[in-house]
């Protein structure tokens, strides 16, 4: 009833919310016509792999702000998340903790419990609204018995595991987990809308020091491409690059920014799985309370030296490099980034075979990244980035098939691979030499 009264009469006075009236379209129905709501919110019925759940229905002419975010585009994120949890607790008997920093309808962790296995959960969103459906999607979900309502947080327990429901800022809950309420939750999720830099030092200061899982997502994109350097600076303290594989830097950027801020913790931190699709950027990373890997972790920072014009690209760990091309153009720098590999192959090829196992329905497009990924992860060395149809371009020759410069460049001894940046990218170690003999041959 206080749940009823909250949401009907609380909620949309203080937050200025209308609600829809009657001429909703059918498909947030019960099945008999009959709209479904929760007080006087208006009330989608949703499925995600095994799931459904609820989310505010968008649709109306009253509805002048969004109540929960729920962004369906973002289903291939929260699925590799899923099988990658999967592979991260399939090492380990232990029952893991999970703790999802920002999680609007709850979907995330809901899927995680119902098609992975076993987990406490700890699911936060400082948005009251969210706080209050996640508990009725979790009760849509699972017969749960409650044991404490209580100061912003619902506390209950399925199958002798404990699941916790917060309203809090996210850097503040990470603050109570540690040190009030001595939790370190073994996984990890960070998904904000923009940039994740405000909450990382604190995942890395919650995460378990004996070793966890923390997934990160980027949808600043424009800030890690190069469209707004200042605002990369500002945030991830490095110079972006504005080039054709700026999606590739801007991963490096992160990647390098996390491991940064884990070295200053001694936390040894190391890309599992880092992909970028359309506006978002995505790393999972292992991290350890260790000195020495948080050492390791810091040799694997440093620079991009690139030329715009003739295409020369060099790496190195230290601003060491000449301020003129060969070619006469003045060279520019991206970093300080990440130099080291965006995926662990061991950890990709255990994502696949976790792929059969959990329940978590695999679609064509999630099939098709993790094939790329654990393609890209078979590099024995660091191999970076080329558009095919750039680089024909610029020397004057049409462009060849990107399966065609593959094969020519492991004729002669170079690694290279298809990559998920793009159906014209691959990922090689060879110089820009070798690939403008092959591209103008």
């Amino acid at each position: 009833m206080l749940l009823e009264w909250f949401l009907s009469v609380v909620y949309p006075v203080r937050r200025g919310v209308h609600v829809c009236g009657s001429n909703n379209n059918t498909n947030n129905t019960n099945g008999s016509g009959r709209v479904l709501t929760w007080g006087n919110v208006p009330l989608d019925k949703v499925k995600e792999g095994l799931t459904t759940f609820f989310v505010p229905t968008k649709r109306g002419e009253a509805v002048r702000e969004q109540l929960v975010f729920y962004n369906p585009a973002m289903r291939n994120n929260r699925d590799l998340t899923l099988v990658a949890i999967a592979a991260f607790s399939s090492t380990t008997s232990k029952t893991l903790t999970f703790l999802d920093l920002m999680s609007g309808t709850g979907v995330r962790s809901i899927r995680l419990l119902k098609e992975v296995g076993d987990f406490n959960l700890i699911i936060n969103d400082k948005n009251v609204f969210s706080y209050f459906l996640i508990v009725k999607n979790l009760l849509h979900n699972f017969p749960l018995e409650k044991k404490l309502v209580c100061n912003g947080v619902h506390l209950f327990c399925f199958k002798g595991l404990e699941i916790r429901v917060y309203n809090l800022d996210a850097n503040h809950l990470m603050s109570k987990l540690v040190y009030e309420e001595q939790i370190r939750p073994e996984v990890i999720d960070l998904d904000p809308f923009g940039s994740p830099a405000p909450y990382v030092e604190n995942c890395l200061k919650t995460v378990n020091p004996r070793g966890g899982l923390i997934g990160i997502t980027a949808t600043d994109t424009p800030a890690l491409c190069g469209v707004y350097p200042d605002a990369c600076k500002r945030k991830y303290g490095a110079k972006p690059a504005r080039t054709e594989y700026c999606h590739e830097v801007g991963l490096r950027i992160l990647i390098g920014s996390v491991a940064s801020l884990g070295a200053k913790h001694g936390v040894g931190v190391f890309p599992l799985v880092s992909f970028a699709e359309k506006h978002y950027m995505r790393t999972i990373v292992r991290t350890e309370k260790n000195e020495k890997k948080a050492k390791l972790a810091l040799k694997r920072l440093g620079y991009l030296f690139y030329c715009p014009r003739c295409m020369w690209r060099e790496t190195s760990e230290t601003l060491c490099m000449g301020s003129v091309c060969l070619c006469g153009k003045p060279v520019e720098v991206a970093g300080p980034l990440w130099l080291g590999g965006l995926h662990n192959q061991s950890f990709c090829d255990q994502m696949l075979r976790v792929v059969d196992r959990v329940e978590t329905p695999v679609t064509p497009r999630l099939a098709k990244l993790l094939k790329l990924l654990r393609e890209e992860a078979s590099t024995k060395t660091n191999c970076y980035c080329y558009d095919i149809h750039t680089l024909s371009k610029s020397f004057g020759c049409s462009a060849p098939g990107t399966s065609w410069v593959i094969a020519k460049l492991r004729e002669i001894g170079y690694e290279a691979t298809r990559t998920h940046l793009g159906g014209t990218k691959i990922l090689t170690n060879a110089p820009i030499a070798a690939l403008k003999k092959i591209l103008i041959q």
